[in-house]
């Protein structure tokens, strides 16, 4: 018998329990492992369109696994969930032994312990290579994929209110311009991994959709011009892998490059508490296919490869939202800040729109071997108006002018079990920072990461995208350690911790800053099909009153425990059921009392076994003492949509999300939510403000896709691929 054999035995008999799961269960252990994911970027991403980027890809791979006899190293690194040294080993493993023949396989693949098995089994499959065929017949072999949604709270709020004639010039933010529909358009197409294009639109609630609401008086209709439909329009065409020519974009893309310090538009999972991901993947160039308004670049890109040389060339000129003012002389505009949000409801916001012009040109030259990568990046930023941000102390090394020049170096070795990694940048101005870092994988499936960062506070970059705690990747230092680690085969252990520092003044803290935060988390696994975890997380900081405006206001500390149990039972085959209570506990200087918060949820997951229906359903209550005691909870939502609300005050909330595949090229969704505060009858303020406690929310989405044979044939594979005959 040969050796590859006694492996794939081994791994059958020692780990029945991991592979032999349904494809609902491992639907539902994707859904886990991307809220894993996103539950770091709670309190940092506002913006829908900011969490949709981040779970775009691992929400893909769910409905399309990845087939790891034909994945690139470049392909299983931008799920984030392996390290460099387990994709290294499993594409060694993959060489010396031929085709994987069974999933079982990867358990023999040394660096990947169970835990990173179970994180990575419901994104990838065994199936046979690809069929060759020549790059022209294959850019007709393609897949169509279009995404129709429509999205409303279906409650009034203020700002839909137009004000009588007299007052609309007046109160120019007071009211929105649109209706309270949310349109979301998405056309792709792909070709293998030579070809695509792509175009999305997009219509956020309150801004206009070819035409104002009615009550608007004409002298404001007349400003407003044309609205040709949807706020917000992106394209693109693509061509890549033929020959020399790695990648060729035309209209809107990304640029990423090395962890993001000199370069990095859009955004990535870099934030989490599990070490496999302390260090960013980058891609270079890649479409751009978010409805994110501003993080991404308008031009030209292509990349080269020869050899182990790479070369990136872009360019990029487009418009950009900016706050404008006039100098105290009054002769010149100037932009005081840049608006990323994206909105355009109001009169106010309308006339932020597309005001600025910016250019950005350069490149990228990296050199690469199996053990090390080295890359060095430029490139220019040009304004057609000056950016002079308010003169504040916290805003006294902030970049100002038209014109900036960002330069950096970047580094990455691997070793056997070890990987060490790095980037150097410098702006024109002469400020600065580092980032450093290095993954440790034993032969077990330890993981062990250790990260730490110098963001000075004169350092100027208005495009950088590193990981830090605040956005612009200056003012910053920081260390942070990941272990994740098995203490027995049913029970995992992971731990988080990080400190960090502002040395200078920031917009809400005239001290320096500086903060902890710390996590534990369990998981135990009794028996197939169930999972406990148990995760604790402390925070320390420093904090302000939002009472008073002045800006010398005394600050002070501020500790966070938050505790959070979850159970997950696979019932049978069609059902599984899970149930999640957080509890936290906010104490600070300042006050006596504590603040305190509870949440309470269940999750019901159905999928009859002869309908085409999937349902999932959420009931959570909900005590929290004030704002600062607020907990936040992922929700499962229609496909490359992500909802993680801040649950405050008291009530309940409840949603029910249905998915109807109609055919095998159209699908449905559904989804309901309400919220029902108990303890007011006004929610929110300003614009947004509703009368009453209730705030029900509705949304429609529907996809059609229709795909070649040969991807049937990978689909059927899918269904089965969970399956011990498989």
């Amino acid at each position: 018998m040969s050796i590859r054999a006694i492996l794939i035995i081994t791994g059958l008999f020692a780990n029945n329990m991991l592979f032999t799961q349904n494809p609902d269960s491992l639907l539902t252990a994707g859904r886990e492992v991307i809220q894993r994911q996103v539950e770091y970027y709670e309190e940092t991403e506002d913006n829908d369109a900011g969490l949709n980027d981040l779970t775009e890809a691992l929400e893909y791979r769910l409905e399309e696994p990845l087939n790891i006899n034909d994945a690139t190293s470049a392909e299983l690194r931008k799920l984030g969930l392996l390290n460099d040294i387990q994709v290294k080993n499993l594409i060694d493993y993959r060489n010396k032994y031929g085709r994987f023949y069974s999933i079982y396989e990867l358990k023999a693949i040394e660096g990947l312990g169970r835990m990173s098995l179970e994180k990575i089994m419901p994104f990838v499959l065994v199936g046979p290579p690809t069929e060759k065929a020549p790059p022209a017949k294959k850019l007709l072999r393609g897949r169509h994929e279009l995404f129709l949604r429509a999205e409303r709270k279906i409650v009034s709020r203020a700002a839909y209110h137009i004000p009588a004639d007299s007052l609309q010039s007046e109160q120019p933010g007071s009211f929105y311009l649109g209706d309270p529909n949310r349109y979301y358009l998405r056309y792709r197409y792909r070709a293998a991994r030579h070809f695509g294009l792509g175009l999305t639109a997009d219509k956020d609630a309150g801004e206009m959709f070819f035409s104002p609401l009615a009550g608007i008086t004409p002298d404001i209709r007349q400003n407003l011009g044309k609205q040709w439909g949807f706020d917000f329009y992106s394209a693109h065409i693509e061509l890549k892998n033929i020959g020399i020519l790695r990648s060729l974009v035309i209209g809107d893309y990304h640029t990423q490059f090395g962890q993001g310090l000199t370069l990095w538009t859009g955004t990535s999972f870099s934030g989490g508490a599990g070490p496999s991901g302390f260090k960013k993947f980058a891609a270079m160039v890649k479409p751009n296919t978010s409805a994110n308004e501003n993080s991404f670049m308008r031009g030209v890109a292509i990349r080269l490869h020869r050899k182990r040389f790479d070369l990136n060339i872009f360019y990029s000129r487009k418009k950009t939202d900016a706050n404008l003012s006039s100098t105290e002389a009054g002769d010149k505009t100037i932009a005081t800040s840049l608006p990323d949000a994206g909105y355009h409801r109001s009169l106010s916001e309308i006339s932020k729109k597309n005001v600025m012009l910016q250019q950005f040109w350069g490149g990228h030259l990296s050199y690469a071997n199996r053990r090390v990568r080295l890359g060095v990046t430029s490139y220019r930023t040009l304004f057609d108006i000056s950016l002079l941000p308010d003169d504040i102390p916290a805003r006294a090394f902030q970049f100002r002018g038209k014109e900036n020049v960002n330069a950096g170096v970047n580094f990455e070795i691997l070793l056997n079990k070890t990987m060490l990694y790095g980037e150097f940048a410098m702006s024109l101005n002469g400020g600065w920072a580092m980032l450093g870092g290095i993954t440790h994988n034993t032969a077990n499936g330890n993981v062990l990461a250790l990260q730490y960062r110098e963001y000075r506070k004169n350092y100027q970059n208005l495009m950088a995208g590193a990981y830090g705690r605040r956005s612009n990747n200056a003012n910053e230092r920081g260390i942070r350690l990941a272990l994740e680690t098995s203490l027995h085969p049913d029970l995992g252990l992971h731990i988080y911790s990080e400190h960090y520092a502002y040395p200078w003044l920031t917009t809400r803290m005239a001290n320096p800053f500086r903060g902890i935060k710390n996590e534990l988390l369990l998981d135990y696994t009794p028996q197939r099909n169930t999972r406990l975890t148990l995760k604790y997380r402390y925070q320390k900081s420093l904090a302000k009153s939002n009472d008073k405006l002045n800006w010398f206001d005394e600050a002070y500390h501020e500790c966070s425990h938050k505790i959070s149990v979850r159970a997950r039972k696979q019932v049978i085959a069609c059902l599984s059921i899970k149930s999640q209570a957080d509890f936290v506990i906010v104490a600070n200087d300042r006050q006596a009392a504590k603040s305190q918060g509870s949440l309470l949820s269940i999750d019901i997951f159905y999928h009859p076994v002869r309908i085409p229906l999937k349902l999932s359903f959420r009931y959570a209550l909900f005590n929290t003492s004030d704002y600062a005691a607020r907990l936040y909870a992922y929700e499962h939502d229609v496909l490359y949509a992500s909802s993680i609300p801040a649950y405050y005050g008291k009530g309940f909330r409840t949603y029910l999300l249905v998915k109807y595949e109609i055919s095998s090229w159209f699908d449905a969704w559904l989804r309901f939510s309400l919220t029902n505060f108990t303890d007011r009858r006004i929610i929110s303020s300003g614009p947004d403000e509703i009368k009453g406690s209730k705030v029900p929310e509705i949304k429609i989405q529907c996809r059609i896709k229709l795909s070649p044979p040969a991807s049937a044939r990978i689909r059927r594979m899918q269904e089965c691929r969970s399956s011990p005959q498989h």
